[in-house]
């Protein structure tokens, strides 16, 4: 059982809440008094053999990292001969990257589970771990093992130079270990490269050792020492850490002070409702206080019920069966929880009494249902309670055997009492009382966490491309009701699930797709007196990506593009896959028309829905059965309202379209 720490299962947390506050003092200032006795009797200190790595951790990093820099190699081949497997939504390059990422962060995980295993029970910096005073195992094995990937921005580190992420390295080569003017040949190299780290990786290629090691990765532990490159990269990062620690201050406290100005008044008043000062009425939730609930419920019936059967011994009691059982239940909710009023169907068509709200309906029935559950998973079934019932044994044995079954599973008419007594009570107690300021409370319970939040952080939404926004930025988001996300993204599911056709044709409907994108080749032709672009579509691409385009379709959205401003005779299709648009203008000013024209005809969107950036096609189903599919599309962009139109026919989705028209509408 854990002491504190937040936890409501924990030792001081139980004390509280079942006995006293002074139980619970108590207890703390004993275990406080032994602790600070026993660390001065055997002394707690850390030094350097703390971390001193030993032979099996050696040889276990290693294995590993070697393991890890050969999957890393297999990639690089595999991108050189072109058969690298692209991720969806990336090109080569980025699946290569985002691949070897993640290869290179297993390493520092891998081994930080190793130290965990190979240390020694009595090991200081484990102690502290373990116990949450303070540290984690990736420091661990950072001290002992790897320092691991450092990153930039949630990328490796970036190219400060032309084609080379520091000086030291030769122009697109990155190897930190060869001079710009040296030799391979040169014995003086080769007996530093023998002595050097790099004499750990012999057996590795050129390639693999330049796009890992000089990219941020450090292999080295602090106990080792990091070499000079190693250093930089790793200020890099913890420059990072720095910065966003000064920046994020000013956020979250402008923040925290904006909700509490914001949610000051709100309070909860004797009729159970949640007011402002102006008394107005803002539906509040189920009229429970969160902090007085156990493990995320609003009781452990389980540890109830352990000390109603301990404080009441069965003794000479009997047990009662399944009829009794119920029947003392249903009397214990029936009078002590009764039923609420309120109709839940009709909660939408007229106002609820503020004194009965469907979510305080709800959660009483939640309750009334937990706990009938409970009791039923507590009475007698047993096996020995079987065979009792089915009369396998007789006189003595089966005297003493029931006595045995009812102390074990047993449920006297005393203890259910109890135990139904204390869980009505204690669920009553959990109420929120009147008068709570619950607006503050919130804004505290918003705001503080907001400081420990860190100012970018980066996750993949299932894919390496596709990154989230969270953190602050996100929570200042949520709170400003931006109408502009950074990263709006929708996960949207489709009716035929298995079929890749289907969905390159449902993304091709709703993915913007310029005319860049599409065309083989834009090319423009210019005499004395006339100018004019002749575009080539490139058809293998366009039935490949299942997108119904042509030269007919391309000239009604050049014509349909407003900035433009083009006339229909000035575009002419010459055949199905080219058309040519006549430039008119000065001759002067031809040249230079010209290529703005061509520019702008590059960005013009011919197929999609112009606010919505990309589609990715995923499956699910991958990770778990490679063989089974089940398809779905990430959208990234604005107007979901575009493109419900082409969700699937049935009564949810409408619902769901209808819904998003109004508060559109009303936006």
């Amino acid at each position: 059982m854990e002491t504190g720490n937040g936890s409501k299962d924990g030792l001081y947390s139980v004390l509280l809440r079942d006995y006293s506050a002074h139980a619970a003092a108590t207890c703390m200032n004993r275990l406080a008094k032994l602790s600070a006795r026993w660390i001065g009797n055997h002394g707690f200190s850390i030094g350097i053999n703390d971390v001193t790595p030993g032979d099996v951790l050696n040889k276990e990093k290693k294995l590993t990292i070697d393991k890890e820099y050969g999957q890393c190699t297999d990639y690089i081949e595999n991108y050189n001969s072109g058969k690298l497997e692209l991720l969806p939504g990336c090109n080569r390059a980025e699946t290569l990257e985002a691949k070897i990422t993640g290869t290179l962060n297993n390493i520092r995980e891998r081994t930080a589970n190793v130290c965990m295993k190979n240390l020694n029970w009595r090991n200081s910096p484990l102690i502290m771990s373990q116990c949450g005073s303070k540290g984690s195992p990736i420091n661990i094995c950072q001290m002992i093992a790897c320092v691991g990937q450092q990153s930039v921005g949630g990328r490796r580190a970036p190219n400060g130079f032309v084609d080379r992420t520091l000086p030291h390295f030769e122009r697109g080569a990155k190897d930190p270990d060869k001079h710009p003017d040296a030799d391979d040949s040169d014995p003086q190299l080769e007996k530093c490269h023998q002595s050097g780290p790099r004499a750990q990786f012999a057996g590795l290629g050129l390639t693999e050792y330049k796009l890992i090691q000089a990219k941020g990765f450090v292999q080295n532990s602090f106990y080792t020492g990091l070499s000079a490159t190693e250093f930089f990269f790793h200020t890099m990062g913890g420059r990072e850490g720095l910065v966003d620690t000064a920046v994020k201050t000013a956020d979250t406290g402008y923040m925290s002070r904006r909700l509490m100005k914001a949610l000051e008044d709100l309070s909860v008043h004797y009729d159970n409702t949640v007011r402002s000062c102006q008394c107005s009425i803002v539906h509040g939730g189920d009229g429970m206080d969160p902090t007085d609930e156990e493990k995320w419920a609003s009781l452990n019936f389980e540890r109830l019920f352990m000390k109603a059967k301990a404080t009441c011994p069965a003794a000479e009691e009997k047990s009662l069966n399944t009829e009794e059982i119920k029947k003392i239940v249903n009397e214990m909710i029936e009078e002590r929880l009764p039923k609420s009023t309120v109709d839940l169907e009709e909660e939408c068509s007229k106002d609820p009494n503020p004194l009965d709200t469907p979510s305080k309906k709800e959660t009483l029935e939640t309750f009334d249902k937990s706990l009938e559950s409970f009791i039923e998973r507590k009475h007698p079934s047993s096996d020995l309670m079987l065979k009792l019932n089915e009369g396998r044994y007789s006189g003595e044995n089966h005297v003493s055997l029931e006595k045995l079954a009812s102390n074990v599973s047993g449920i006297t008419r005393n203890q259910l009492l109890v135990f139904l007594e204390t869980c009505i009570t204690r669920y009553n107690s959990k109420k929120i009382e009147a008068g709570t300021a619950i607006g503050a409370i919130g804004a505290q319970s918003i705001g503080e966490p907001g400081t420990q939040m860190t100012l970018k952080t980066f996750h993949f939404a299932g894919v390496a491309s596709m990154n989230v926004t969270l953190g602050v930025p996100r929570i200042k988001e949520i709170i400003n009701a931006a109408k502009r996300i950074n990263t709006p993204i929708i996960t949207t599911a489709l009716q035929c699930n298995d079929n890749d056709i289907i969905a390159k044709l449902v993304k091709g409907r709703i993915e913007k797709t310029l005319l860049e994108q599409v065309a083989k080749s834009i090319k423009t032709s210019q005499a004395s007196r006339s100018a004019s672009i002749v575009i080539t579509l490139d058809m293998k691409r366009i039935q490949g990506a299942q997108l119904s385009i042509d030269a007919y379709t391309v000239k009604e959205s050049i014509l349909q593009t407003p900035r433009m401003k083009l006339k229909e005779q000035l575009v002419k299709v010459l055949n199905a896959r080219k058309l040519e648009v006549v430039l008119q203008a000065d001759r002067s000013k031809l040249h230079f028309e010209l290529h703005a024209l061509k520019n702008k005809l590059s960005k013009v969107v011919v197929k999609g829905i112009n606010s919505v950036e990309r589609v990715i096609i995923v499956n699910e189903a991958k990770e778990k059965d490679p063989t089974r599919k089940k398809l779905k599309l990430l959208v990234e962009g604005l107007n979901h309202i575009g493109y419900s139109a082409y969700m699937v026919d049935d009564p949810i989705r409408k619902k769901y379209r209808a819904w998003f028209s109004q508060g559109a509408q009303a936006i």
